[in-house]
């Protein structure tokens, strides 16, 4: 038994160097002159600083667009999501939704007043977007799993006082 787990780790830690070896030398394609100069080494470390450069340009976007707030806490730099940032990644998990399996639909049923008719359309807008169907007048449906990213839309937004969210199975379609 002893003699397997070492014989299966083994095996691992050599798939990971062919891993590693394969993954360097296909970058040392796009690092030839840290290739030439140091080796594989050479390619790590170019790799590392590309990877650091780019990690520090897309954050920078971030902060731009005002997604993310950077503090310092002593010799750390803390990086979290602001309030428009926290409503785009839920718009966007919202739009990547896997369909749903399990025979379940979300049906979203509301009632915004209508002195509050920009609210409304944007709601409605947002709707049509992600890919909800109209069901009737304020009722639409999809067949896709949000979790509780809808939910959160709606509170971030502050449309709850309007909105109900209702996951359940379709019975009888008004087509049919």
């Amino acid at each position: 038994m002893v003699k397997k787990q070492k014989r299966k780790e083994g095996m691992l830690a050599l798939l990971d160097a062919i891993g590693e070896s394969i993954e360097l030398m296909t970058l040392s394609q796009h690092y030839q002159r840290a290739f030439v100069h140091d080796g594989f080494e050479g390619v790590r470390r170019a790799r590392d600083a590309a990877l650091r450069r780019d990690l520090r340009l897309r954050l920078a976007y971030l902060k731009k667009k005002k997604w993310i707030q950077e503090s310092r806490r002593g010799e750390r730099l803390i990086y979290a999501l602001t309030d428009e940032g926290r409503r785009r990644l839920l718009r966007s998990a919202i739009l990547k939704a896997p369909p749903r399996k399990d025979g379940l639909i979300t049906v979203v049923i509301f009632d915004i007043p209508e002195s509050e008719k920009t609210v409304r359309v944007f709601f409605r807008r947002f709707l049509k977007e992600v890919g909800f169907r109209k069901i009737q007048q304020s009722v639409w449906g999809i067949d896709k799993n949000f979790g509780n990213a809808l939910a959160e839309f709606v509170r971030i937004h502050k449309l709850s006082p309007w909105i109900n969210i209702i996951e359940g199975r379709l019975l009888l379609r008004k087509d049919e």
